[in-house]
């Protein structure tokens, strides 16, 4: 998304210039801690806004959130949804329920949702609008449902569709293969986004893994640990 690039970038600005006038004016301990400071407030910066992101592979999608990363393979993707972010639903092997982890990254406020769908209708209804897609009247329903829907919309459906596609392979192959005909079982829906599980005893599911995201936890503990002993000097 463009709004945490440009607060982190704008950051980078203000660390820069302030850490280059403590090197030329400031050269006791007060300017040590400002700078172990500077250096802890960058790294909660760093977690909270280029961190945080989804990567999406040929076997699964990764979710860094800025404390957390999960690894959800396709076929363990019940529903990406979009709330205040985009969302997944996964499944877990019984008797485990359901998993639903949250991208940071993919956030999708109530403020822009609003803003989207105020902008949908002024071209619906007026024909015109700011930013109007060239040749509206031309398009056909579909590419105009697309240009309607906000970012993170766009990323959900994208992610859902890989999902989709994924798993209609999935159940494909295993048709394919002699004597695994009973295991086929596969719920795949419409274009709702929601994305069904393969396997009606979960015993096809992949496991969704989550660990702690040690980059930005080190980024933020190191200097913080620093700045803290020098606050402790007399």
């Amino acid at each position: 998304m463009t709004g945490p690039q440009v607060t982190w970038w704008a950051w980078v600005v203000v660390f820069v210039v302030s850490a280059l006038d403590l090197a030329i004016q400031g050269h006791d301990l007060s300017a040590l801690r400002f700078v172990l400071g500077l250096l802890t407030v960058n790294g909660l910066v760093f977690a909270c806004t280029i961190w945080p992101r989804v990567i999406a592979s040929q076997d699964d999608m990764i979710v860094h959130n800025p404390f957390r990363t999960f690894v959800i393979p396709w076929l363990a993707v019940r529903q990406v949804m979009v709330a205040d972010s985009v969302q997944v639903r996964c499944a877990r092997r019984s008797p485990r329920k359901d998993k639903t982890v949250y991208s940071w990254a993919l956030s999708s406020p109530r403020r822009a949702n609003a803003r989207t769908e105020m902008r949908a209708r002024q071209w619906e209804r007026t024909g015109r609008g700011r930013n109007r897609p060239p040749g509206w009247d031309r398009m056909p329903e579909s590419a105009k449902e697309i240009a309607k829907m906000g970012p993170a919309d766009l990323i959900a459906r994208e992610l859902a569709s890989i999902a989709r596609l994924v798993k209609a392979e999935a159940v494909g192959a295993t048709v394919a293969a002699p004597g695994t005909a009973a295991d086929s079982q596969a719920q795949i829906t419409g274009m709702d986004g929601a994305v069904g599980t393969a396997g009606s005893d979960g015993a096809l599911v992949p496991v969704v893994s989550g660990y702690w995201a040690w980059q930005p936890i080190v980024a933020i503990l190191v200097p913080a640990a620093a700045f803290t002993l020098a606050m402790l000097i007399k």
